[in-house]
């Protein structure tokens, strides 16, 4: 019986030592599991942050021609009214020139037509004149006349 107590002993050393080879393989695949999910994750996590920071530089890019259009935008409406005002200045001096040149020949043709008056005036006051004049002489002949008839009747 011994040999069986002492090949039964072997036999639970021998289990023994095989659960416990059978727990470190365990456990060793349980280790390497968990490192294997372990660089995953941190694979992962890794890739996560290289694509926040790709997107962070692809956002801050956009950002960035975003700004310089609006500049853009801004400096061509900026410059469009400063276009828009002198158009509207250079319409206002044409139209001042205009009634300047309206006033000017206004201002001409009043004078052309005062002229006008005056020379008729001048002329109608001539006539009225010469109309006087020949009147007086007339009538100093028509004076003398009678005068030299009535020198003539006392004569005779």
């Amino acid at each position: 019986m011994r040999k069986d107590e002492i090949q039964r002993e072997e036999e639970s050393e021998i289990r023994q030592k095989f659960l416990e080879l059978k727990k470190q393989l365990e456990k060793r695949e349980r280790r390497a599991i968990l490192v294997r999910k372990q660089r995953k994750y941190e694979e992962t996590e890794q890739k996560r942050q290289q694509d926040m920071a790709k997107k962070k530089h692809e956002i801050e890019q956009l950002n960035q021609t975003r700004a310089q259009i609006n500049m853009e935008r801004q400096r061509q409406i900026k410059h469009q009214s400063k276009l828009v005002l002198e158009n509207r200045r250079n319409q206002l001096l044409t139209r001042v020139e205009r009634a300047e040149k309206v006033k000017q020949q206004f201002d001409r043709d009043r004078q052309i037509e005062f002229e006008k008056r005056k020379q008729n005036s001048l002329a109608k006051q001539a006539r009225i004149q010469l109309a006087l004049d020949r009147s007086a002489k007339a009538l100093q002949l028509k004076v003398l006349r009678a005068l030299d008839r009535e020198v003539k009747a006392n004569a005779a």
